[in-house]
């Protein structure tokens, strides 16, 4: 069991890498912007993700897995071009990664993550439209010593809705056997453990997503070729523990910002969305420590 729990735990810190998750070994969410009016947009995604950790040698441990979603987008109504082709987008990934512990006792994790993304699956070319994600971290749990760890370092996904590196870090502190916080980049939270079922959290936190777009859309003679989504949120979470390390989890937001850029093949922009509504729902199931 505790090998097991080490394998989970590395493999934690990798995901964090491009989505911050924590914990997870397998996931399966929901995630719903409802439309409410005609001047606001609809935006669903169902996602999927595995990995597996391989022990190469004491403390070094590879790891692979795969990331599959799919996206749908319903836009806003008053608007004067054909809009169908913003729908049913997939997303894949492979992550490839690496770690191995240094003689300070910090922990470097290393990954890469080929992947492609797309309004039209059987119009994808492999070779030109395949784009790399991945980052670098370094980790030190001091847990058990002082009721901290810390993570931090950088990373980059080309499917995430930030179009650029983006730095992690993650302090974790532990208060007592009720009370913990994270504080840092891309992501804060603080949460309250009622016991071993039961947990809620207040976060705040980005999402979104940028593909390109093989079925183009034409705007005043002008092509879109590239679709880019950011949403900006704050929210409440609650967890359940169904059994050990297997978990349900939802989530009701409150959005700040959420933003469809419609953009050309230089990644100028020809058309910006602006969604007027501000409820996120997020739920699935996933597997961790």
């Amino acid at each position: 069991m505790k090998n097991l729990r080490e394998r989970i735990l590395l493999f934690s810190m990798l995901v964090s890498l491009t989505c911050f998750s924590q914990l997870d070994l397998a996931r399966i969410e929901l995630i719903n912007i409802p439309k409410q009016g005609a001047d606001e947009f609809d935006y669903n995604r169902v996602r999927a993700m595995f990995n597996a950790p391989i022990k190469l040698r004491k403390d070094n441990y590879l790891f692979v897995g795969v990331d599959y979603s799919v996206i749908d987008i319903v836009p806003i109504d008053n608007l004067n071009f054909d809009t169908s082709n913003l729908r049913d987008f997939q997303l894949f990934e492979m992550n490839f990664g690496y770690t191995y512990v240094l003689k300070n006792k910090w922990r470097v994790i290393a990954n890469i993550k080929p992947g492609v993304t797309s309004n039209s699956v059987k119009d994808i070319q492999v070779f030109r439209d395949f784009k790399l994600s991945g980052g670098l971290l370094f980790y030190k749990d001091m847990k058990e010593e002082k009721g901290f760890s810390l993570l931090w370092g950088v990373a980059y996904s080309s499917f995430r809705g930030v179009p650029f590196p983006l730095p992690i870090i993650k302090y974790h502190k532990i208060i007592n056997k009720h009370w913990s916080y994270d504080l840092g980049v891309p992501k804060i939270n603080l949460e309250y453990t009622f016991n071993k079922k039961h947990a809620i959290k207040v976060f705040a936190a980005f999402d979104g997503f940028n593909s390109v777009l093989q079925k183009n859309i034409t705007i005043d003679n002008e092509l879109v070729e590239k679709i880019n989504v950011t949403i900006l949120l704050a929210g409440l979470k609650y967890d359940y523990t169904i059994i050990d390390h297997l978990e349900w989890y939802a989530s009701i937001g409150y959005i700040f910002d959420s933003t469809i850029k419609l953009k050309n093949n230089t990644r100028d922009d020809i058309l910006q969305l602006q969604n007027q509504n501000n409820l996120y729902l997020r739920t699935g199931i996933k597997l961790k420590i």
